[in-house]
């Protein structure tokens, strides 16, 4: 546990080119340039402010039993020149060892279902879409507390207000010998409503920020979605921090987001643990 005292998280500098990029990743937000050098996946802030909330996610992960099911990516302020641009952003480790990838969900069900999937998806209730998922995922990876893992990570989101859970963000890691194991956590860039530019603005008040936040991918409401899952396989995320351990200068050292910023992120952090049930 890092416990939630000031994080004390400055930038370093990475500068990265054309040479360096490698994916442009699909969200409903957009899409989202990420880079690759020296063993770090480097990501610029697209939206707002997801590189300060891709840092604190992974310290409050870290206060949480999520943990307990697969590693925790840390992520860490980074700033400098991406393809002449200059950026603010984050930068984290590579965490797939030789051999591994990334499988997808989407990409496993749309291989066996083909197109018809999301149609059949869509006429489920939430429930039932949870288990057809986890049901395949068992079967197709092995891996037995897969559903304990969704309802966690599925918890961690409506913990965190991460709207960006589609099913092309929840993944597990094919190892070298064709084996499946549990994905660790990562890619959390679109919590604590982080799009300023069009969804969020920090003219707002925070509350409603939160109000009109979707879920994802079961369905648009946090708590539906997190009723479904704890009905099939209990209850599975532990919080060990409260609304009380948030001090005010959790943020003061991330000198390179606005005060604003980091007073809406800390407002919208303070509420969830304090209204989290």
């Amino acid at each position: 546990m890092k416990g939630m005292s000031n994080l004390g998280i400055k930038p370093i500098t990475i500068d990265v080119t054309v040479k360096d990029r490698r994916i442009s990743s699909t969200s409903s937000k957009g899409n989202q340039t990420k880079w690759y050098k020296d063993n770090n996946w480097v990501k610029a802030d697209f939206m707002g402010y997801e590189g300060i909330v891709e840092c604190l996610s992974s310290v409050v992960a870290h206060n949480t039993n999520i943990g307990d099911f697969a590693p925790i990516v840390d992520y860490f302020l980074c700033e400098g020149v991406a393809e002449e641009q200059a950026y603010t952003g984050c930068y984290s480790k590579n965490f797939l060892a030789a051999g591994e990838s990334c499988v997808t969900v989407q990409r496993l069900m749309t291989f066996k279902y083909g197109k018809a999937l999301e149609k059949r998806m869509s006429r489920m209730s939430t429930k039932d879409r949870v288990k057809t998922v986890v049901d395949f995922m068992r079967e197709e990876t092995e891996i037995s507390n897969f559903g304990e893992w969704l309802t966690c990570l599925m918890e961690f989101d409506a913990l965190i207000l991460n709207e960006d859970r589609h099913l092309h963000n929840v993944a597990v890691i094919r190892t070298a010998g064709g084996a499946y194991k549990l994905m660790p956590l990562f890619d959390n860039g679109a919590a604590f409503c982080s799009d300023t530019s069009k969804d969020y603005p920090l003219s707002a008040p925070f509350k409603n920020c939160i109000r009109k936040v979707k879920a994802k991918p079961f369905n648009t409401n946090f708590k539906a979605q997190i009723s479904a899952c704890r009905e099939l396989y209990g209850r599975q995320l532990r919080i060990d921090v409260t609304d009380q351990d948030i001090p005010s200068n959790l943020l003061d050292d991330f000198a390179c987001y606005p005060s604003a910023i980091k007073a809406q992120i800390l407002g919208i952090l303070r509420f969830q643990l304090q209204t989290w049930n």
